[in-house]
């Protein structure tokens, strides 16, 4: 039978007795910051877990360990939660963190690509489509086929 330690309870028990345990502050919070990290940037979460998980540690611990996060697993975080972001204006670094809080607390709504970009991107595919599509362009074309283009109109 193998015995395992329950690390929740030994956490908890240490932290509310912390006077026994001077020694292992420190190493307490290295481990505390690395774990959070770790669930951060290998486990997929969404809006209300984020939520949740700032919640519970607060937006000075959840800050704290988002300024230790490298760029790369920050930005993966903050396109995870939030799909259609882009960098902002603000001063470098700040912005990530404060958009990835404010998410949290629904402060700030997620992002959302610009309707009349998609259009625009979608349009010249389309009118092709329905130009191939339509028997009668076809058959007021000389040779059957229409030579219309995206910016040519008859």
């Amino acid at each position: 039978m193998t015995l395992s330690l329950d690390g929740y309870d030994v956490f908890r028990r240490i932290g509310s007795n912390a006077s026994l345990f001077p020694d292992l502050k420190a190493e307490i919070a290295r481990l505390a910051e690395a774990l959070v990290r770790k669930h951060l940037t290998q486990r997929p979460l969404d809006l209300t877990g984020w939520s949740r998980i700032v919640a519970v540690l607060g937006d000075d611990t959840i800050g704290l360990v988002l300024q230790t996060l490298d760029p790369v697993a920050l930005k993966g975080l903050v396109r995870q939660l939030d799909p259609h972001w882009t960098p902002g204006k603000s001063r470098k670094g700040t912005s990530v963190e404060k958009h990835l809080i404010d998410l949290a607390h629904k402060r700030r709504r997620r992002s959302r690509k610009a309707p009349a970009a998609a259009k625009l991107q979608k349009e010249p595919r389309a009118r092709a489509l329905r130009a191939k599509s339509d028997p009668a362009r076809r058959a007021a074309s000389p040779f059957g086929t229409t030579s219309m283009g995206p910016d040519r109109e008859r």
